[in-house]
């Protein structure tokens, strides 16, 4: 799932990240954070999708969350420019002008033979890939049919047409040519629309891996290039090993204003050019 908090217009990544107490069991010092790419790796169980939710809690605030690890749990989050963001006595404090936007996109790993879980998984990739592409929540109004009506702006027009038509031609199609499917716009109904070879398709009929592909590029293309922090818990599920090794480079080339900090246990996944990106969490841990 993707949750997006307030833009903000500076670059401010984070710089170090500290955890004391965690479950009353051992602390973690991650300092030097890359402003670009950070793979936290390690064995299931090893807590490195925990590190990634306490990250994501302490930057919204959400101290129910952060009850379940525990009420000595400790965390300071130092960003580049000196601003921090701390948790500690139950309590949550963040200070410093120019915090920036966060994003956590969670992953399905879904076992295949758990039908119900299954069927409700898929149901939440639907919904969640509607709302991004069109208006149908309230609550949610960064999306990409009012990106597209910005073209109605005659200023706009040429920089929202020339985004658009990138971000197709480039990115998004390219991705779908062996399976022969394309993506189109209605530029009457403004409606996406699904080809497979030459027959229409619903979006329901895509993947679950097409589905959280088109979720994560649509939401880092809707961040219009603005700084984010973008928390990613193991984002190779369901993704064929094509789309594996190419992820990395493919979010870079749509927002590379954001810092990518991603939890896995397969770093080989990701291509050549990034292991110099790659920490164990072991190694963090005191």
């Amino acid at each position: 799932m993707i949750s997006l908090t307030e833009n903000i217009m500076n670059n401010n990544p984070i710089q170090s990240i500290k955890i004391k107490h965690l479950w009353g069991e051992y602390n973690l010092q991650w300092d030097s954070l890359n402003p670009d790419v950070n793979i936290l790796v390690g064995i299931n169980g090893s807590g490195k999708s925990t590190v990634l939710r306490i990250l994501w809690a302490v930057l919204h605030k959400d101290e129910e969350t952060l009850d379940k690890f525990g009420k000595e749990l400790f965390v300071a989050i130092k960003f580049e420019d000196g601003s921090h963001a701390t948790r500690e006595n139950d309590a949550i404090t963040i200070k410093g002008k120019s915090i920036p936007s966060r994003a956590f996109l969670s992953t399905f790993d879904t076992p295949i033979l758990d039908k119900e879980r299954l069927k409700k998984d898929e149901s939440s990739l639907d919904q969640e890939l509607d709302f991004l592409i069109y208006q149908r929540r309230k609550d949610k109004p960064v999306n990409f049919t009012n990106y597209r009506l910005k073209a109605t702006v005659p200023k706009y027009a040429v920089y929202i047409a020339n985004n658009v038509n990138h971000f197709f031609t480039e990115i998004i199609n390219p991705l779908f040519e062996k399976t022969e499917k394309k993506i189109d716009i209605d530029e009457f109904t403004n409606e996406l629309i699904f080809h497979k070879r030459d027959n229409v398709i619903k979006l329901t009929d895509l993947s679950s891996g097409e589905k959280q592909m088109l979720i994560l590029l649509f939401s880092l293309f809707l961040m219009e290039n603005e700084p984010h922090i973008v928390l990613m818990d193991e984002p190779e599920a369901s993704l064929h090993i094509e789309w594996q090794q190419k992820l990395i480079d493919i979010m870079r080339a749509v927002n590379p204003n954001c810092q990518f900090i991603i939890s896995t246990h397969s770093p080989s996944i990701f291509g050549k050019g990034w292991m110099d990106k790659v920490v164990h969490i072991e190694k963090l841990k005191a």
